[in-house]
């Protein structure tokens, strides 16, 4: 199983990534409704990792999160693939 932890999974990210993460999941009342259904989607997604026991990077729900930050414009799709498919480490069990 390809399972890690929560702050293994967080790690993943660079700082940069994360932070943008975090401010596109700022509701904002003067954006687009399709804009914060974005920011609301990745609000739920923080919080089902925040409530998780672990990560399964082959989880169809974890895969669809992480490409969801390439088409919001937050990561590329090297960094999708770099994040899901890096071997994992010892440490990040």
């Amino acid at each position: 199983a390809r399972r890690i932890t929560v702050l293994a999974f967080r790690r993943r990210f660079t700082m940069a990534e994360k932070a943008a993460i975090e401010f596109a999941a700022v509701d904002r009342a003067d954006a687009t409704i399709e804009q914060r259904q974005q920011s609301a989607a990745l609000r739920a997604s923080l919080a089902d990792q925040a409530a998780a026991t672990f990560i399964d990077l082959d989880d169809a729900d974890v895969i669809s999160g992480i490409t969801a930050l390439e088409v919001f414009g937050i990561i590329d799709s090297q960094r999708v693939s770099e994040i899901l498919t890096t071997s994992v480490s010892e440490g990040e069990i």
